[in-house]
């Protein structure tokens, strides 16, 4: 079916952004993560500012992947992905077993754990480090999106920790976006503007400028910081300023196993299902759909499945996911994956658009000449 069955200034439209969209901006991608922190490493040999969590990252790769951090030849090393990673040490603890010299003890139970809060650490200092720049692309597609007058119908799903699209919101829109929580106290908030209504900014997988006192149960947000980074170098910033305890990341893993029982990503996750009901139009951004995001599957099926009387009775589907060296067999390996999900199959439109390409006219997507 290449005819629309609405057209985009009328359609409610989902944006998803995954890991391809931030990559435009210069985000390293999940398999070279590990990589770009080996050459971190070795370009601030001097400047060691947490020697406690980059030994333990140092040890995690030796003793479980033969990995290197601190060869001068980093680019040559075999590193893990960031999900086998996680996964491994994730199964671990739901397991309540450890590896060989890597716990036992009564004093080391929590030292996956710990690896894991590390790993978080790495994600974010690799992310500060890559991201010094203006996020150009993201900024392209706010402003070309409100350019079109289409911001009143658009949500963005963010699988990214990064800030690249709340910044571009903020340089765009002059607001800030609504994450669909309620914060104890928001850090740097722009003043609302009664003429500019706040985007909805789903990131599901939580963020890098968010920190959540376990203690208060509360959760505060530092607008346009990527306050995670910062405790990296100086953890003063992580202590709640109402309880004095520590405060931690909200960042869940790209694993099979992620922990979903805190309540504000209940909260977005919930919020998400919800947008993904009423929306005409799902637009994928750099995400190839990914077998290990079965979460994000359920929910998703479950809203393609349970939409009300009210909403929209079909589901267009919008893929831009191409990038150069992108080889044949990989294009057509994403494309079956995204067909054998969706019940209608005439509706899921893969189009020879890069993110790119998108942000600088958002409605290139719905022009059947762009779809292959």
């Amino acid at each position: 079916m290449r005819q629309l069955l609405k057209q985009p200034q009328n359609a409610n439209k989902v944006i998803i952004l995954g890991a391809g969209a931030s990559a435009a901006d210069g985000a390293p991608l999940q398999a070279g993560l590990f990589r770009k922190y080996a050459e971190i490493i070795q370009r601030n040999q001097a400047n060691m500012v947490h020697a406690s969590s980059e030994n333990e990252l140092r040890t995690f790769f030796t003793l479980f992947w033969g990995a290197n951090i601190d060869d001068p030849n980093w680019a040559a090393q075999y590193f893990p992905t960031f999900e086998e990673a996680l996964g491994l040490l994730e199964m671990a603890n739901a397991r309540g077993e450890f590896f060989k010299g890597f716990g036992g003890l009564q004093t080391e139970a929590n030292r996956g754990q710990e690896m894991r809060a590390h790993l978080s650490n790495l994600i974010a200092v690799v992310l500060d480090d890559a991201l010094q720049k203006a996020p150009q692309t993201h900024t392209n597609l706010v402003a070309g999106l409100s350019n079109l007058q289409w911001m009143d119908k658009v949500a963005f799903l963010s699988f990214n920790y990064d800030l690249l699209i709340d910044n571009s919101v903020r340089t765009a829109l002059n607001t800030e976006p609504d994450y669909a929580v309620s914060f104890r106290s928001v850090q740097n908030a722009m003043p609302p503007a009664a003429s500019v209504k706040q985007p909805l900014l789903l990131k599901i997988h939580g963020s890098l400028n968010w920190l959540y006192c376990p203690t208060c149960n509360q959760l505060d947000c530092f607008a346009g910081e990527k306050i995670v980074a910062q405790i990296a170098h100086d953890p003063m910033p992580i202590t709640c300023n109402v309880c004095q305890e520590p405060r931690v990341p909200i960042l869940i893993p790209p694993t099979f196993f992620k922990v979903m029982s805190n309540f504000y990503l209940q909260q977005i996750w919930r919020k998400t299902e919800e947008m993904l009901r009423e929306a005409d139009h799902v637009i994928f951004c750099g995400y190839s759909f990914p077998d290990a995001d079965i979460h994000f599957k359920y929910l998703l099926k479950r809203a393609e499945i349970n939409k009300p009387e009210f909403s929209p009775k079909h589901l267009e589907v919008f893929i831009i996911n191409e990038h150069p060296g992108k080889s044949s067999q990989q294009r057509d390996d994403e494309k079956n994956r995204f067909l054998r999900f969706f019940r209608e199959k005439g509706l899921v439109r893969w189009t020879k658009l890069s993110f790119s390409d998108f942000a600088t006219n958002p409605a290139a997507y719905a022009d059947s000449a762009n779809w292959i």
